[in-house]
């Protein structure tokens, strides 16, 4: 972009700076960060800080991460949600209990909060600890906005949400799903322990999440090589997303999802 003379703007180094931070380019990410006032002339905002405090965060550098947001002028809630999704991911419940704090203090009905507060003590097998938590959400009626999915099939829109069992060809589905499951673990694919929070992976594949359910809806739907379109209003999960992703590949590189 730079050699063609496209200007980059903000929109440009959140994606610059979410793509490092994926594929986990620990070296270029803050080179760019601080780039972007003396070079692109642009001043960082909140968007960037979060793309930095999570390249740090999956990186397993908690402290630095910890000490970029307390640095930064205004610390928001997003900066240290990000931080609270890293200890989730590594198993540091000590920090993520004092993240979870700063969160709290700055937004007492954060429900993701709670979410990824709960799930950290998941990962460590602190069942109880996360049942607790659970229960204290509920006390003070915090509720998470639920995962909804779309899939629109000759022009109706379909939704399904966690453990859907209202949809009329949910047998169907089901059955979709198990064959699925079957042919995934034939081939070897083991979904991450960590994304299962010590779940069974049976349960995860056959009564999983509302992405499975509207990918499978849509494979008993269409025929072969019909691409699929599914929207949702939270992010995909990592699970899901891998799912796909070995699905699409599976069937000779054909992208349906």
């Amino acid at each position: 972009m730079c050699q063609e003379g496209v200007i980059m703007d903000r929109a440009t180094l959140v994606c610059l700076l979410s793509a490092c931070s994926l594929a986990g380019i620990l070296n270029e990410g803050p080179y760019y960060f601080k780039s972007m006032n003396p070079i692109y002339g642009l001043c960082p905002e909140m968007e960037h800080y979060s793309c930095m405090v999570d390249l740090l965060g999956r990186s397993a550098l908690l402290s630095e991460a910890e000490n970029f947001i307390k640095m930064s002028s205004q610390p928001q809630v997003s900066l240290w949600m990000a931080l609270l999704a890293a200890c989730r991911l590594h198993g540091n419940v000590q920090l993520g209990e004092r993240v979870a704090k700063c969160i709290f203090e700055l937004d007492p009905e954060s429900a993701r909060g709670y979410v990824l507060l709960s799930n950290t003590y998941a990962t460590t097998g602190e069942s109880d600890t996360k049942a607790n938590i659970q229960n204290i959400r509920k006390e003070r009626h915090v509720y998470k906005q639920p995962g909804c999915i779309w899939i629109q099939l000759d022009s109706q829109m379909h939704t399904f949400v966690v453990d859907d069992k209202e949809h009329p060809r949910m047998m169907e589905i089901r059955a979709q799903l198990k064959e699925l499951s079957k042919h995934m673990k034939k081939e070897g694919y083991p979904p991450e322990e960590q994304l299962l929070l010590h779940e069974s992976k049976t349960e995860v594949l056959l009564h999983g999440h509302s992405e499975m359910l509207a990918f499978a809806f849509g494979l008993i739907s269409t025929p072969p090589d019909t691409p699929l379109h599914i929207l949702k209003n939270l992010q995909v999960c990592s699970h899901c997303y891998e799912v796909h992703y070995e699905i699409s590949w599976e069937n000779n590189g054909c992208k349906r999802c």
